[in-house]
């Protein structure tokens, strides 16, 4: 059944609903509209691909999707409420969806020769996949680092190790910031990009 209630598409396959929120739309209309378009679209989909090695897992270990939600910040999976996950289940969802972007960086790389659009493809997917590692908690591997802290750490101690994360994570897009800046770099929406992970370290 399609529905269109706040300003969202939704419709079910099977049973997990697909939901397409009126900022993905936009998000598309504005890569289409920049010159390198084509690259920018070779990030949607090695973000789909990403979120792919999340549902496949997902699958793989019988746990059930509620929803899929595309919207202009990316792609969020959504699992049943009666869906209990353990810390081995939480770990290998949450690093599946790299492992993929690195299967297809490697795949895509030996069969690019030089041909120049798989090649960017492939990188795309391997930066995608390294990204997806920062110790952020949008990202997987800040869920993975706070997984593994609430695991193997007191109490008294997960405090000042998150603090300590928070501050690492800062100082390597502060490093990152500057090599860009140092090297310049002309891409406007990296930078955007940056700062914006950065303010997020910050206040998070």
């Amino acid at each position: 059944i399609l529905s269109t209630q706040l300003q969202m598409i939704e419709f079910k396959v099977k049973s997990i609903k697909i939901c397409f929120h009126f900022s993905f739309f936009a998000i598309i209309a504005l890569l289409l509209l920049m010159e390198n378009h084509r690259y920018a679209l070779y990030g949607l989909y090695a973000c789909i691909i990403h979120e792919l090695g999340h549902l496949m897992m997902m699958q793989t270990l019988g746990v059930k999707t509620d929803k899929i939600v595309f919207y202009g910040a990316g792609i969020k999976i959504v699992i049943k409420q009666e869906s209990i996950l353990s810390f081995g289940k939480d770990i290998l969802i949450l690093i599946s969806g790299c492992i993929i972007n690195f299967i297809t960086f490697g795949v895509f790389w030996l069969l690019a020769f030089e041909k120049e659009q798989l090649l960017v493809f492939a990188t795309i997917n391997l930066l995608i996949g390294v990204f997806n590692l920062l110790p952020l908690k949008c990202f997987d591997g800040g869920k993975i680092i706070d997984l593994l802290i609430d695991k193997f750490l007191s109490q008294q101690k997960i405090p000042f190790a998150k603090l300590l994360v928070k501050i690492l994570c800062m100082v390597l897009l502060s490093i990152i910031l500057i090599i860009f800046i140092i090297n310049k770099n002309t891409n406007f929406t990296l930078y955007v990009t940056l700062l914006y992970f950065l303010f997020s370290a910050m206040l998070l």
